[in-house]
């Protein structure tokens, strides 16, 4: 089983969000596939031995998702964008934390009053762990008209200021029908370009892998 697991700002909701296993038992000789969700088991520790707090955020938008339909083991292209604020440099805040602190509701905020998006436009925002200090959420956010405001870059440019940076998964169609859980799920398993995004303090590392782990949990 596979586990899922700008600057000072003041805010204050339950510390994380309770992430959920997604397992898939692949038998690439039969085309079975079963979907597991129970809790994940986090360790505690605690939280008030650190001075600094941050939250870096990936903003995810899924530009397309494939419509298989058979099993042919064809290559299809999963096109999604990160929002950046340097060379695959996640948006990351300090916070002064404590026991309450609203994370979801801080997010929000962020996206609305910062990146002008909209309320509507957040499908949803989920924590993807919690490193030591470092809060790190994911945020679905549907494509729309705000989401133009930002150019678009490859991930194998340098770029400064803020865009998004475009990420093409490949998923080989060993099923019939899958799901979008089911082709982000294998995306998070097969993820073999190593690319990682970090937040502004070059401190904390977020994989693809990771953020591909929890897109599947969300769409």
């Amino acid at each position: 089983m596979t586990k899922l697991r700008i600057c000072s700002v003041k805010v204050v909701e339950s510390l994380t969000d309770k992430l959920n296993v997604l397992s898939i038992n692949e038998d690439t000789t039969s085309e079975n596939i079963t979907l597991c969700i129970a809790p994940t088991v986090t360790q505690s520790q605690d939280l008030s031995q650190f001075k600094d707090h941050y939250i870096t955020i990936a903003i995810v938008c899924p530009m397309s998702i494939p419509k298989v339909n058979n099993a042919d083991n064809r290559i299809h292209f999963v096109h999604n964008n990160i929002l950046c604020t340097g060379k695959q440099t996640l948006p990351c805040y300090k916070i002064e934390f404590t026991p309450g602190f609203k994370f979801k509701k801080f997010i929000r905020d962020r996206l609305v009053n910062q990146f002008n998006f909209k309320n509507k436009d957040i499908q949803v925002i989920k924590n993807i762990n919690t490193v030591e200090n470092y809060h790190n959420y994911i945020v679905y956010i549907v494509p729309n008209k705000r989401t133009s405001q930002f150019p678009l870059q490859s991930s194998l440019v340098t770029h400064n200021g803020t865009y998004w940076c475009e990420i093409l998964g490949m998923y080989s169609s060993y099923l019939d029908n899958p799901s979008n859980s089911q082709i982000y799920f294998s995306l998070s398993k097969n993820e073999k370009t190593g690319i990682n995004f970090q937040n502004g303090t070059n401190s904390d590392i977020i994989k693809l892998s990771e953020i591909y782990n929890l897109m599947s949990i969300v769409v």
